[in-house]
């Protein structure tokens, strides 16, 4: 019996004497909070000690797990040596999370493999859980990459939330190793969000924040273990400022190229305002997928899609509103580029005048998901005449004809040419025409065809000079030529039809719009010079000044009675080179007919009117011109009698603001006057019916 008792012996009494050996040689490796540490149980039966300085109020998670085959145990002793937590796991991760410290001091941790009988290699972290200093600040919208690159690693950010605050923040690994896990803590320790996780996924969210504080995003791997490459993304969906903008008519490209990434862009709407947003990504395994929050951070559209276009109208409000759009893959974790554009389906600024200048246009696109819009009008009954056709191969064209409350009233696609031919304008007004690639990922020039334009561009008459003072040369007829079918002419002071007789006081311009049948309208001009050539004192009979040439050449200006003029006229029976009007009189009209033939000016050839608001008409006493519609930036006013007559005229910078004009100061009686407005690219008339 005695060997076993000395057995027993031996055996009971080696625990004590290894103890008793251990304590008096303790040495207490220093941590300090963001620790992610690593080491060695290196034989049977050791026990490691760490020590840490910490604060009352302090919230903390320590985390031990072993890499081989130690089953980890830890063990926290507060600065009076008692023993506040432990935690344990066979084989696996051992944690003490959300612990608070009640009071300022040196604690102590002890780790160690639970049964004494397992070395190896193994990683302990120590992080404070309330605001800590060491957390990396994070934006309101931001999506990155980060790893866990030690055992029980921890990966901590701090960001700003705001009361009712909208957050999202979710969380992809690059393998199927790390398994997801973070949690929010407030700045107090608390914590307020667990991730959930879904598949791969682990998110929070949308979840409305109860209170302004500094947050914390603790991330980890679920069982400790796994080190792997994340990714990352947060968004306060109701705080839009930092977004991208989207602006109307712009095609963005863009990419994805993080885990969980998410893209944001934001867009601004007026009240009544139409938006339509299209994404496209050229990547048959992303599943691109838009989502649009609306200024409280509400999801108001969702849609994905796998190669194929994604749109989507926004909703209409009658108060200014921002959203923000998120693109990004469904399931976080393929890459590609992708495109986006916003446009406006209202009578905005985005669209481009689509007018006979636009005829046979070229239209190229070269961004993802990339169109255009243009503005028509047309009067009801109409055929629409507008085409779009590739110009390369695999293009494949599409039309759209929207209204100007955002519905789509004709559609026309197909692989080489998309034509609204078949349709007819509903009624009278403006129009709006989106061209695009149908599928928004074949890059290329498109021929886009306008309605058709005069065959000709408009004639009209070369600058002319007018005599007050003298009968016979006081007026001059002016004529405009063109070819088409149905032509219809309206000139600047109301007379409709191709030629016009123009008598005046002063020099001016004359316009004249001539329009075919299929609604297109081609607008020309001249000048006409008044030059007064009365003489004399007054008494007696009229006289006029003309310009003698004498038999030696030299010029002589006279004053000569009416009767005796034709004598002296270069095309009379005078002399050669005698003409009307004083020697040194230098005629405007020389040049002007010389920019005509160098091509200064132009015969301007556009669409219809913009038919700016004019009103009240009839009115009693003021008119008011709204140039809010107009691009032009210099217009000019000029109202005319019913005789042709100039009364006024205003030439004015456009700022997009309602011109007003008091009738009564003009001394002007009961009758109908003609209201011309016009610029370098538009040009109006419009009856004004001035009441007693």
């Amino acid at each position: 019996m005695y060997p076993f008792k000395l057995l027993a012996l031996i055996l009971i009494s080696y625990p004590m004497a290894f103890f008793g050996q251990q304590e008096a040689e303790i040495i207490y490796k220093e941590l300090i909070y963001g620790t992610n540490h690593e080491d060695h149980i290196s034989k049977i039966g050791e026990v490691d000690y760490y020590s840490f300085e910490g604060a009352s109020g302090d919230v903390i998670m320590i985390r031990m797990r072993d890499e081989t085959l130690v089953d980890s145990y830890i063990k926290l002793y507060d600065p009076d040596d008692k023993m506040i937590a432990s935690a344990w796991s066979d084989g696996g991760l051992a944690k003490i999370r959300n612990l608070k410290l009640h009071k300022a001091g040196t604690y102590r941790i002890h780790a160690y493999d639970r049964n004494h009988n397992d070395i190896g290699k193994y990683g302990i972290s120590l992080h404070q859980l309330n605001s800590n200093g060491y957390a990396k600040p994070i934006p309101e919208i931001i999506s990155f990459e980060d790893h866990i690159e030690e055992i029980v690693g921890v990966r901590m950010y701090e960001m700003q939330a705001d009361k009712g605050d909208v957050l999202f923040t979710q969380m992809r690994a690059k393998t199927v190793h790390l398994e997801c896990e973070f949690f929010i803590y407030d700045s107090e320790g608390n914590e307020i969000y667990k991730a959930e996780n879904k598949g791969r996924l682990a998110t929070v969210g949308p979840v409305e924040v109860e209170k302004s504080d500094h947050y914390t995003i603790v991330v980890t791997d679920r069982g400790g273990n796994d080190l792997d490459k994340f990714g990352l993304t947060h968004m306060l969906l109701n705080k839009h400022e930092s977004a991208q903008n989207l602006v109307c008519g712009e095609n963005k490209n863009d990419r994805l190229d993080k885990l969980v990434q998410r893209n944001a862009f934001r867009i601004r709407t007026r009240p009544g305002q139409i938006a339509l947003i299209e994404a496209r990504s050229n990547n048959i395994v992303l599943e691109t997928t838009m989502m649009i929050y609306n200024q409280e951070g509400q999801v108001v559209r969702k849609k994905s899609s796998t190669n194929k276009l994604i749109s989507e109208t926004l909703p209409v409000s009658d108060t200014e509103q921002s959203y923000l759009v998120a693109v990004f893959d469904r399931n976080g974790n393929d890459f590609g580029d992708f495109g986006i554009q916003a446009q406006f389906l209202d009578d905005s600024y985005c669209p481009s005048i689509l007018n006979c200048s636009n005829q046979e246009e070229l239209v190229y696109f070269d961004g993802l998901a990339q169109n255009k819009l243009f503005s028509i009008e047309g009067q009801k009954g109409e055929p629409i005449q507008v085409e779009l056709k590739e110009t390369e191969p695999l293009l494949e064209p599409h039309l759209r004809m929207f209204d100007l409350n955002g519905n789509m009233i004709a559609e026309a696609y197909d692989g080489v040419k998309a034509k609204l031919n078949d349709y007819n304008f509903p009624y009278d007004g403006k129009f709006l025409i989106l061209a695009s690639d149908r599928s928004g990922n074949d890059l290329g020039a498109f021929t886009l065809s306008a309605p058709a334009s005069l065959e000709s561009q408009v004639e009209i008459s070369e600058c002319q000079t007018v005599y007050p003072g003298y009968e016979p040369l006081s007026s001059v007829i002016l004529e405009a030529k063109a070819q088409g079918n149905g032509l219809s002419f309206m000139w600047n002071t109301g007379v409709t039809t191709s030629t016009i007789e123009v008598s005046l006081e002063q020099s001016t311009n004359y316009s004249v719009t001539v329009t075919s049948s299929s609604g297109c309208k081609s607008v020309a001009e001249t000048y006409v010079e008044a030059l007064n050539v009365s003489c004399g004192n007054g008494n007696g009979e009229p006289k006029v000044e003309v310009c003698h040439v004498k038999n030696n050449g030299t010029h002589q200006t006279l004053c000569i009675s009416i009767n005796g003029v034709e004598e002296h006229l270069e095309n009379g029976v005078g002399h050669i080179g005698c003409h009307m009007g004083p020697c040194d009189h230098q005629s405007p009209c020389e040049e002007y007919d010389k920019k005509i033939a160098d091509g200064e000016l132009k015969t301007k050839t556009r669409a219809t009117s913009h038919q700016l608001p004019i009103f009240p008409n009839p009115t009693s006493s003021v008119v008011n011109i709204s140039l809010k519609e107009l691009t032009s930036e210099e217009i000019t006013v000029q109202i005319f009698d019913a005789n042709g007559r100039s009364i006024m005229m205003d030439v004015v910078e456009n700022e997009g603001q309602t011109l007003s004009y008091n009738l009564v100061n003009l001394n002007l009686s009961r009758g109908t006057y003609f209201i011309a407005m016009f610029s370098e690219d538009f040009f109006e008339t419009r009856p004004l019916i001035l009441l007693e």
